[in-house]
């Protein structure tokens, strides 16, 4: 199996496909159950809530673009964080 990554201090246009035995068991857990620190959590979970919050108020009903960090997005919405 092969999945495509995108390298720090790179485009999009420089990701490149890679077999999994090309990439380390700690990336590929990090990836597959992360494990934000509580702080981060906290930080990021704030930042969602007033996001949301304030598209809400502003009664708009154009599509809502949220900035979300992947391992955040993948524990909070693809059931990653349970255990």
């Amino acid at each position: 199996m092969s999945s495509l990554y995108n390298w720090k201090g790179y485009g999009p246009y420089d990701a490149t496909w890679e077999p999994e035995e090309n990439i380390t068991d700690e990336c590929i857990r990090m990836f597959s159950l992360p494990k934000p620190s509580l702080d981060v959590l906290v930080e990021e979970t704030a930042k969602l809530r007033v996001a949301v919050e304030q598209h809400l108020k502003s009664k708009s009903r154009l599509p809502m673009t949220l900035f979300l960090r992947g391992d955040i997005y993948r524990y909070l919405f693809q059931g990653k964080g349970i255990h």
